[in-house]
């Protein structure tokens, strides 16, 4: 995989990420989202909605994984069909457009899936990934880059995503040296994500070859493949945060950390390797 490719790849996260609706306010969706205390069955106080906001919806106590699981279910159930609807329009001739050399519907279908990954990521006590309204690089090129690859299936990227999530929340590691990860991180991911974005790219030239011909069946086809594609992609998401949220035993740590070694060796070794001053100094 090319330096071009890993380029491209990151070109498209970009671009999704500037289309109207991807970003989201994790202040109104958490406000929005959990309204009840599901103990007292009454409205979160304003003082349970500063702990909502500020912990989290697990981590402040109010909601149990099990509860979260269940909303995060419900949440990508109703968002994947929202995109295949979507998709639908996309794909019929002179669907939705974007004012750049991205296909309109690739951009589109990132687009929703990194939609789906913020929230699903606040579901999960993460914090706001938007700083003043503007999304830092290192947050796209960490973050969000390993949400996308847990739900495309890259490998090693899920287990990373359960560890680093457990390692947080229930401090099985201290110092994480997240300068040097950042690199480590984007770099190995973003090569594998290049040829999902390929894959992609050439199923939707065949869906719009065809939607010249057969206008509805181009949409049909369209819409389609969104559905079961994100449909899995959502999936692994939540099962992945829920499992480092619940019931993440040490087995399945040591699991997660052999698959980690063998399949992304540079971010097993930013991990668990001492890192020196000079080494997180380094401009990545």
């Amino acid at each position: 995989m090319t330096e071009k490719d890993t380029s491209t790849a990151l070109s498209v996260i970009t671009e999704a990420l500037k289309l109207p609706g991807v970003k989201v306010d994790r202040k109104s969706f958490l406000l929005e989202t959990f309204k009840i205390n599901p103990q007292t069955k009454l409205s979160l106080s304003r003082e349970e909605q500063s702990l909502l906001i500020n912990k989290g919806p697990i981590s402040s106590g109010l909601y149990t994984p099990k509860e979260v699981k269940e909303i995060a279910k419900d949440l990508c159930d109703k968002r994947t069909l929202t995109s295949s609807a979507s998709s639908f329009l996309a794909g019929l001739p002179g669907g939705l457009a974007i004012a750049a050399t991205i296909p309109a519907d690739v951009a589109q279908f990132y687009g929703f899936t990194l939609r789906i990954a913020q929230e699903v990521a606040y579901l999960y006590d993460k914090q706001d990934l938007w700083k003043d309204g503007i999304l830092d690089e290192n947050e796209i090129r960490t973050e969000l880059i390993l949400y996308l690859g847990t739900m495309l299936g890259v490998g090693g990227a899920a287990s990373a995503l359960r560890y680093l999530s457990a390692s947080i929340a229930k401090k099985l590691a201290t110092d994480l040296p997240k300068k040097a990860l950042t690199k480590t991180f984007w770099y190995p991911i973003l090569k594998s994500l290049s040829s999902y974005v390929g894959i992609k790219i050439t199923k939707d030239t065949v869906g719009k070859a065809i939607s010249k011909i057969v206008p509805i069946l181009g949409g049909l086809i369209s819409g389609g493949l969104t559905y079961v594609t994100l449909s899995k992609m959502s999936e692994r998401l939540y099962l992945a945060f829920d499992k480092a949220a619940d019931e993440y035993s040490d087995k399945e740590i040591q699991e997660d950390v052999e698959d980690i070694k063998e399949k992304m060796p540079d971010v097993y070794d930013a991990i668990f390797t001492k890192v020196t001053d000079s080494e997180e100094n380094i401009n990545v």
